[in-house]
């Protein structure tokens, strides 16, 4: 954790640096993972094999921010949260499983920067890009027996890596609601860039959805 007291660090300065009073805000991202699993080219066989089995899950980020307003058309922003990035198995009855999935438990530190465009100063549409940084926490496998409605639910740590990284791009509106409130929604695709895992197996989520934002100013 020893990373996230620096980051934290830096989200105070972010905060009071700024020659104009900063602005705060909360988040709530629903997604849906539609991959984790990749094999690299030397496992090309269990890749096919794999891409019959998974399937995407439903997920979600929630957190708060700070955001910088650089220029009339560019903002930064910096914040914390925490993230869930879900993988549902299918096709393993004959293990005796009817249902298998793992949900990816993580906290999330997003930079991002947005640019905003048009002339129209109570919705303005803006692109926003950026990076993440993300510390796995741990991931929870819920499943139930063939011929049992009952599910069965752990969490375990497993042998993923604690800092890992994804880029994410957005486009939306900013809506703005009074002298002090906005309300952003944007459409949103989070792409990890390094591996979750070190085996042969890489674990790179992606995951599209809809993020909700309220700012204050």
């Amino acid at each position: 954790m020893k990373n996230y007291f620096f980051v934290f660090l830096f989200l105070i300065a972010f905060a009071s640096n700024a020659q104009n009073k900063p602005a705060f805000g909360v988040y709530y991202n629903p997604s849906f993972t539609s991959r984790i699993t990749q094999a690299n080219s030397d496992l090309n066989w269990l890749k096919k094999e794999w891409d019959k089995l998974e399937s995407g899950s439903v997920g979600y980020s929630v957190g708060a921010f700070a955001e910088r307003t650089l220029s009339s058309k560019l903002s930064l922003r910096a914040g914390v949260g925490f993230s869930t990035f879900g993988e549902r198995v299918d096709s393993l009855s004959d293990f005796g499983i009817d249902k298998y999935k793992t949900d990816y438990r993580f906290m999330e530190v997003p930079f991002v920067a947005s640019y905003y465009f048009g002339e129209n100063k109570n919705r303005r549409p803006y692109f926003s890009a950026g990076y993440t940084m993300n510390y796995f926490l741990n991931k929870s496998i819920t499943y139930s027996m063939v011929g049992s409605n009952r599910e069965e639910k752990t969490m375990i740590k497993g042998d993923e890596k604690s800092i890992n990284h994804a880029v994410r791009f957005a486009f939306g509106f900013d809506f703005v609601l009074d002298k002090k409130w906005s309300l952003r929604t944007e459409i949103f695709a989070n792409q990890f860039v390094s591996s979750l895992t070190n085996d042969g197996v890489r674990r790179m989520p992606f995951s599209s959805g809809l993020s909700v934002q309220l700012r204050k100013k």
